[in-house]
């Protein structure tokens, strides 16, 4: 039986005080977690760099998309080799991919924490990969639109006829009522054709102002909130 907690943690955190605080709540849910299980962390894109793949047909090998995926990256930020852990990933043929990477400093500690739970760590992900990996193929809105709302920033992931077509992230500022008119503001949509927004947000309840904001400038698109532990399985 899986069983998902979430809890925040703040951008200015260290690599040790995110640690700190995974232990404590690994220690507060220890009754809840049987020993010697999997256990997977998913965090946000603050603590990563995050990606998306443009399809490449050249690409014939693990070691070229392996090179293609940190050019990728160098738009994002500076991503040396011995300090980074990079995973790229093609999931579906002539489909746009994704790649992210974790400090080495981050993922060995929470192997190491994992450890000391009696858990065995099974996957690492930033929030924008989790979606990726869950998204859905078989939708039949022609746009798709998930829009994850985080306290420093909002993130918006496009899907065009079940693909993935963009990823845009804006830092909050002032608030995130403004961080996301910004986005949708920037969103290419065609009007003609059916839009979805699915709403996630990382605090328990979603603010109430969002789907009129969202209503107001995507007056064609259905608006669904989703829970708060949605992405919790993958």
């Amino acid at each position: 039986m899986a069983s998902a907690h979430i809890f925040s943690l703040d951008v200015s955190d260290t690599v040790e005080q995110i640690l700190q605080k995974l232990d404590a709540q690994l220690t507060e849910h220890a009754g809840l977690v049987a020993k010697h299980k999997t256990v997977n962390f998913t965090l946000s894109d603050q603590f990563s760099v995050v990606s998306m793949m443009p399809w490449q047909d050249a690409l014939s090998s693990p070691d070229e998309i392996s090179n293609y995926a940190r050019l990728c990256l160098e738009g994002k930020a500076t991503v040396a080799d011995h300090d980074w852990v990079q995973h790229a990933e093609f999931d579906a043929y002539q489909q746009p991919g994704i790649v992210y990477a974790f400090s080495q400093l981050l993922l060995k500690g929470l192997d190491a924490l994992s450890q000391k739970h009696h858990l065995k760590l099974r996957q690492v992900l930033p929030i924008s990969a989790r979606v990726f990996f869950n998204r859905f193929k078989k939708s039949n809105k022609d746009q798709e639109i998930a829009l994850l709302i985080e306290s420093t920033r909002s993130t918006l992931i496009t899907y065009i006829n079940n693909r993935m077509h963009e990823i845009d992230v804006e830092p909050t500022f002032d608030t995130s009522l403004n961080t996301i008119n910004r986005l949708l503001r920037r969103l290419e949509i065609n009007d003609n054709k059916t839009i979805s927004v699915l709403v996630w947000s990382n605090e328990e309840q979603i603010h109430p102002d969002i789907s009129p904001l969202i209503d107001s400038l995507l007056p064609n698109a259905s608006i669904t909130n989703l829970p708060f532990r949605f992405w919790r399985n993958g």
